[in-house]
């Protein structure tokens, strides 16, 4: 039986779950047996902050105590679901957990990651914003151009309106 679910993986084109395991190189599991993610990747806490990780090496900004902990999930830029984890000797890396698509679990975590940075100022995007990578970018500028300056933040902290 053949899957065919839609998710947008290395070229700009719509590809299929076959297509998107000839273009990435899942056929075949990694040097250690474990399937691997392809970046950017997708980094979601506890606290619902979604953070686009381009390259390996900067998985090295997450403290080894809370990879240890389980605090950060995440996605791959094809929609895998994936979890930190800390390697003895080689230090943070990435494992998918599972082969399943979930871009509208990924497109939904990125969505509310901007609700919960700048709350009552709806997310404006359009059609580029199927792109997972292109939703990240347009979320990181409507938080950039609409959340409150600190001072506010303060304030509004201090008020108990936070």
């Amino acid at each position: 039986m053949v899957r065919v679910i839609i998710a947008r993986c290395k070229t700009s084109g719509l590809i299929t779950t076959e297509r998107v395991q000839e273009v990435s190189g899942h056929t075949d599991p990694g040097k250690d047996g474990r399937m691997e993610a392809e970046y950017p990747v997708f980094i979601i806490d506890s606290a619902s902050s979604v953070r686009m990780v381009s390259k390996p090496a900067q998985l090295s900004w997450y403290e080894k105590i809370d990879i240890e902990e389980g605090e950060y999930s995440g996605w791959d830029v094809c929609g895998r679901p994936l979890r930190v984890l800390w390697e003895s000797g080689v230090g943070p890396d990435v494992e998918l957990t599972d082969e399943s698509i979930q871009l509208n679990q990924l497109r939904a975590a990125i969505k509310n990651h901007a609700q919960t940075e700048v709350p009552n100022m709806p997310l404006a995007c359009d059609e580029s914003c199927d792109d997972v990578v292109n939703l990240f970018r347009a979320v990181e500028r409507h938080i950039e151009a609409n959340r409150p300056s600190l001072m506010k933040r303060m304030r509004r902290l201090f008020r108990g309106k936070a």
